[in-house]
């Protein structure tokens, strides 16, 4: 049944499914290796005394012994857990600081290159209410082209440091130039002296939708700027992901999810995902078509949506920029597998990365895969369906 969420309204769903959900493991690529459940064998022992008298029967297994053991999953040598996805990685790989790239998403820088790899993908309003994504990327030195690159707002810093990213924009809102240094966010502005070393401008479409980058650019550029490469020892992780795929056993079944951040004439920019239960993931969809990534023609999916809804307002400035309260608490949504359960945020300080919960208030757990986290205004209408 359809229903139209507003979320100024205090209660974000009244009534809560209860779905059994059986654990699903998730099939590993040829370079990992499945986890199996192993049980233990049940030893029986014959009694030391017996009577002739009594007839023969089997000896009663020691319950103490029928007890199984849960195996941790195995991942091939050389391997961990990526603390963006939740996947197997190469550790080399896992060290790797990796990049948060804002990225244009008018009609006009449509269909997007290179997000197709990109293992978080924010999507916020900016003036216009139109909105721009901030796609994180940790396994990027092969991507060959990654664009349209826009420019950065306020809050895109907070995603970064969220992420223990550099930033990467071209061009900026001007009033947040000295932010970066202030909280500790690196970042790389591509219009400076480094435009030329991290991107190119492309023949096929006008600017400003033209802007592109790559990894070997991006490193470079790093190098140039003298930004680490990779990340610190110890890094807080913004998710905790589960070992093992899980439908949540409460919830709500969705799917399919529509948020219209501008309709107006014939410019329809509505942020829509469609629930695909064979592959058990979140189909993206704007502009009225499947959302593609240019260089290869595949839809983008995701196996974790997250909605934030948050202080999402206009700052007053001529330009009509936009500003949004990360620093605090509020409401959302959590997709995967089909379900949709209620959730909420918390950031301490710009420091310290965004927290989120599940309703019972325990540390939300993501399915290990790829996530899209879409930031909403308070009276922002969304539909789950």
């Amino acid at each position: 049944m359809k229903q139209k969420v507003l979320h100024s309204a205090a209660v974000l769903l009244l009534t809560l499914c209860v779905v059994v959900g059986g654990c699903q493991s998730r099939q590993e690529s040829s370079e990992d290796t499945a986890a199996s459940t192993v049980q233990d064998s049940v030893e029986s022992s014959v009694p030391e005394e017996s009577s002739d008298l009594l007839p023969e029967s089997e000896p009663e297994p020691d319950s103490s012994e029928e007890e199984s053991s849960e195996v941790e999953p195995v991942i091939p040598e050389g391997y961990v857990y990526s603390q963006y996805t939740g996947l197997p990685i190469p550790e080399e790989t896992a060290r790797r600081k990796p990049v948060a790239i804002s990225i244009n998403n008018h009609r006009k820088a449509s269909p997007q290159s290179g997000l197709l790899y990109a293992d978080i993908i924010y999507e916020a309003p900016v003036e216009g209410n139109m909105t721009r994504f901030v796609a994180v990327f940790q396994d990027y030195d092969q991507v060959e082209k990654i664009g349209p690159v826009r420019s950065a707002r306020r809050y895109f810093i907070d995603f970064a440091l969220d992420q223990s990213a550099v930033l990467i924009h071209f061009g900026e809102d001007t009033s947040i130039s000295k932010v970066y240094s202030q909280v500790g966010c690196p970042h790389i502005n591509g219009i400076s002296s480094l435009e030329e070393v991290m991107t190119w401008r492309s023949k096929d479409r006008k600017a400003p939708h033209n802007v592109y980058t790559s990894g070997e650019r991006l490193l470079e550029a790093m190098e140039r700027a003298k930004i680490a490469t990779e990340l610190e020892s110890e890094v807080a992780p913004v998710f905790s992901f589960l070992k093992e795929e899980e439908t949540p056993s409460s919830g709500e079944p969705v799917q399919h999810v529509a948020i219209p951040y501008l309709v107006y004439k014939d410019y329809n920019q509505t942020a829509e995902f469609f629930y695909e239960a064979e592959t058990k993931s979140y189909g993206r969809v704007q502009f009225d078509e499947p959302q593609t990534d240019l260089e290869t023609g595949e839809q983008l999916k995701f196996k974790n949506v997250l909605i934030q809804i948050a202080d999402v307002h206009e700052r007053g400035d001529e330009a009509g920029h936009k500003d949004m309260v990360s620093i605090g608490e509020g409401k959302g949504y959590y997709l995967t597998n089909g379900i949709c359960q209620p959730v909420t945020w918390k950031k301490a300080d710009q420091q310290t990365p965004t927290h989120w919960y599940d309703a019972e208030g325990e540390e939300l757990s993501l399915n290990p895969g790829k996530t899209w986290i879409n930031v909403v205004s308070l009276s922002q209408e969304i539909t789950l369906e």
